[in-house]
């Protein structure tokens, strides 16, 4: 897997190719699938370096209202952006950003595990999943899929994708957990766009093993099992097939 460096494409952070989680298929296929945060901050060298690694379409998981208040996507005419948002109807801020609010008592931990436990069975975030999966099964390029942060809601999607590939949740976990080299580089974006007195522990800035324990706990409850959920989502086997033909050297 590519380090989280800020430098791999100038402009945004937290950007990493899934290539080389194992699998007992062996390891999944480099230059196919690569995540990120924003993409608004994209400057010509950043912009080049997505034509030179193959990117052809990019999933933006934001809201629009979230789009207007951070940028939209700066990327070259070749690639296209498709918005396939977790938050359609207000562009909630992300959990990451909502630091100042104080009207639930919960701990940053405990409101991160809610949300977690809410992405399996909200609506727009499983249309959002499957939207991306299809598309991985399709396309004969390679996606790179974005958030906010590059963490929660791109953490979720790859989490989903990884699983469909048979990596096993050790293997789904390091991969997620890469996001936490990246709290630096959050943290001074978001004082940028919310102000120099934005502060924040790293527990709501990094990702935490419980919030991927609690989202899959939620499919357990909820759908009964991973397959129930890809189901439910109308991601069914031959889809599943597909991706597995793509990133997969069998």
């Amino acid at each position: 897997m590519i380090p989280t460096h800020a430098d791999v494409v100038s402009g945004t952070w937290n950007f990493r190719d899934i290539g080389g989680t194992p699998t007992p298929d062996g390891p999944v296929r480099h230059g196919l699938v690569y995540r990120c945060a924003v993409l608004s901050g994209l400057d010509p060298a950043g912009q080049e370096a997505l034509v030179k690694l193959g990117v052809t379409d990019v999933f933006d998981l934001r809201g629009e209202l979230e789009i207007e208040r951070e940028g939209r996507d700066r990327v070259p005419a070749s690639i296209s952006v498709s918005v396939t948002p977790f938050h359609p109807e207000d562009g909630t801020m992300p959990v990451h950003a909502a630091a100042a609010d104080h009207a639930d008592a919960a701990t940053p931990l405990e409101r991160s595990r809610r949300y977690y436990a809410a992405i399996p069975v909200f609506g727009p975030a499983q249309r959002s999943v499957a939207t991306i999966l299809r598309a991985v099964a399709d396309t004969d390029g390679s996606v790179l899929v974005h958030c906010a942060a590059g963490k929660d809601r791109t953490g979720w999607t790859i989490a989903t994708l990884l699983s469909i590939l048979g990596a096993d949740r050790d293997s789904i976990m390091a991969e997620y957990l890469l996001s936490n080299a990246a709290i630096g580089s959050l943290r001074d974006w978001l004082r940028v766009k919310y102000g120099d007195d934005f502060d924040s522990d790293d527990a709501l800035l990094g990702v935490d093993p419980s919030f991927l324990h609690a989202g899959w706990s939620s499919v357990e409850r909820n759908f009964g099992s991973f397959d129930g959920y890809l189901a439910a989502i109308g991601v069914g086997p031959d889809v599943q097939e597909a991706i597995r033909a793509r990133l997969l050297d069998r």
